[in-house]
């Protein structure tokens, strides 16, 4: 996908999902993310458009969100946390959205995340 249309497909799912809260969001957000690319800016800005979903989950709701994921969005959405957990914004919240997703997914998930060369 060339720069410009991958920037275009970013941009409307951050429209989408900014019409969305909590599991929608989420669901949404974490859908066909540009791992594949070497284009830094859409990568961080759908990093934005991840941790914006994040953000509007509430803390109880957390378990609920993360029951409902496969396997693989599981792995997704934990190098969008540690993403996150790079510059330290919500790390009390990404933080709880960690553990839950390393309940589910094992220590794999964890070193998928960290091992895979696709990068959030």
């Amino acid at each position: 996908m060339a720069d410009d249309a991958l920037m275009q497909a970013v941009e409307a799912r951050k429209a989408e999902v900014s019409r969305m809260t909590g599991a929608s969001a989420v669901m949404r957000a974490i859908e066909d993310p540009p791992f594949a690319t070497r284009n830094q800016a859409a990568k961080d800005a759908n990093a934005a458009v991840v941790l914006g979903a994040l953000a509007t989950v509430s803390d109880t709701a957390i378990p609920g969100v993360v029951d409902g994921l496969s396997e693989a969005q599981v792995d997704i959405l934990t190098k969008y946390v540690y993403k996150g957990l790079e510059s330290g914004e919500n790390a009390g919240s990404l933080f709880k959205w960690h553990a839950k997703l390393a309940a589910k997914g094992g220590l794999g998930t964890i070193v998928r995340a960290m091992t895979d060369r696709k990068t959030a």
